[in-house]
């Protein structure tokens, strides 16, 4: 029964972040979260990566596979939206999990107005896409609450290096 899913979310989240991700999978490990990055084949590891950012600021890390949870309620609304709104969707989607990885969103100014898109769209219409507007805003805050703890309990690590 998901393999039908599969195919309805992942091409649309594809193309919404086109060359932001390396490619978009359904994950069967995911059970809360919407979404996760994941190396991308050959890529390095999430802390390496980090740590080589540290040392040379100009170090592009590799892309990203986005892995999707088909069975989480933000991922089931995005085919019922316009596609502005799934753009916007996609986009926070991602830059959470960017956050949840401990790094910062790759476009501030675009997540702040995909967050301010979704709010107002969604929470203007009907009862259940209000509940969307505000799963969306609340699951950014805890991912940007959950950054804020990785950066103070990381902060250590950088000091002695």
């Amino acid at each position: 029964a998901t393999g039908s899913n599969d195919e309805t979310y992942t091409p649309i989240i594809k193309e919404c972040l086109g060359d932001l991700v390396e490619d978009v999978k359904t994950s069967k490990n995911l059970v809360d979260s919407p979404v996760r990055l994941v190396a991308g084949e050959g890529g390095l590891d999430f802390n390496l990566e980090r740590i080589l950012k540290a040392q040379n600021p100009d170090f592009e890390g590799s892309k990203k596979i986005l892995e999707i949870n088909s069975n989480h309620e933000l991922i089931k609304k995005l085919p019922t939206l316009t596609s502005e709104l799934q753009k916007s969707l996609s986009r926070v989607l991602f830059e959470q999990a960017r956050i949840l990885d401990g790094e910062m969103p790759s476009d501030s100014q675009q997540f702040s107005k995909d967050l301010i898109a979704i709010g107002l769209k969604l929470g203007r219409s009907e009862e259940h896409t209000s509940e969307l507007s505000h799963t969306v805003i609340s699951y950014a805050v805890f991912c940007l609450k959950k950054k804020n703890k990785q950066t103070h309990s990381l902060s250590h690590l950088y000091k002695h290096t």
